[in-house]
């Protein structure tokens, strides 16, 4: 009780707008680098001694990278090559984290839905069979090629951040571009909640997943530059990527049923009633879910509102310092 009575407060003080204004600090810039790519090293180098569970903490912490390399006011080239590696790491990791989740759902869905257990050990072979230990290892095998390189070409960039560490004008250019990459971020995030609505769509509700992850990773680099505390703030965050995460990882394991049914052949009509039945089952926690996010949807309208207008304060601020 006393956990979800902090929460209703931290919520009810976002929804009044009480969070402290950004300070930016003289922190160096590569320090906003060298933990995330510390990050990525350890996740690689679990992901390599076989743990699957690695799979998504090593997704996460190149996703951070690629949020951050904007941020480092590169050379353009490099910037975009190390972008278009990180870019092609998290699509390969996606993949193999897809079909993991998707069997881990089903495994336990075996036990709770009883009614369907059928169904759900025939999608399970249909997963297994494309999910097969030699594709795992050749996946496994070029996400670390790939996450290698990326690693070697920004341990370099680390070394020409620490010599520019002492650099006041690039501190400051750095600040300015975390508040301007806040606001995109914020603006992006409020127009995907206003098209999602409140009814259950799917796809839309994905974009809106996506533009919360993108946002939550911004504010972190803002906390990073600044000594405000967001505790508040990325509970919701954690929350409602949790919600709609779960909702996606639904959808994801409805169309591989939904493609399961369609390929049957028509004597094997009980099995296709049976896989109808797990789809409405998961079309059902679906909309559990999209209901979960509803009941948390104003108040990240209302972080949007206050993070877009405070940074580009902030923003407006450093222009007239200039």
């Amino acid at each position: 009780m006393a956990g979800r009575r902090r929460d209703a407060d931290s919520t009810a003080a976002l929804a009044r707008g009480s969070v402290s204004h950004i300070m930016p600090t003289s922190a160096p810039c590569y320090t906003l680098l060298r933990p995330r790519l510390s990050r990525l090293n350890r996740t690689l180098a679990a992901l390599k001694q076989g743990d699957l569970d690695a799979v998504h903490p090593t997704r996460v912490a190149a996703r951070r990278l690629r949020e951050l390399l904007p941020i480092l006011l590169l050379e353009a080239d490099t910037s975009r090559k190390l972008n278009n590696r990180l870019r092609k790491l998290v699509r390969r990791l996606g993949t193999l984290r897809d079909t993991t989740v998707s069997l881990t759902l089903v495994d336990k869905m075996l036990d709770a839905e009883r009614p369907v257990r059928h169904a759900l050990v025939k999608v399970r072979e249909g997963l297994r069979a494309g999910h097969k230990k030699s594709r795992i290892k050749d996946t496994a095998d070029r996400i670390q090629a790939d996450g290698r390189r990326v690693i070697k070409k920004l341990e370099r960039v680390v070394v020409k951040l620490a010599e520019d560490a002492a650099d006041a004008k690039r501190v400051r250019e750095v600040t300015w571009a975390v508040n301007a990459r806040v606001v995109r971020r914020a603006v992006v995030l409020r127009q995907a909640i206003e098209e999602a609505g409140s009814v259950y769509l799917p796809e839309r509700l994905h974009k809106t997943r996506i533009a919360t992850r993108h946002l939550r990773y911004a504010v972190e680099l803002l906390g990073d530059l600044s000594d405000t505390h967001r505790a508040a703030e990325f509970r919701i965050f954690e929350r409602v990527q949790d919600e709609l995460g779960k909702l996606h990882d639904v959808q994801t394991l409805l169309a591989r049923a939904r493609q399961m049914q369609g390929s049957l052949l028509p004597s094997e009509v009980k099995t296709w009633q049976e896989i109808d039945a797990l789809n409405i089952l998961l079309e059902n926690r679906g909309r559990r879910l999209h209901a979960a996010y509803m009941r948390n949807r104003e108040t990240l309208l209302h972080i949007c509102e206050r993070l877009a207008g405070r940074s580009a304060h902030a923003i407006g601020e450093r222009r007239k310092a200039s």
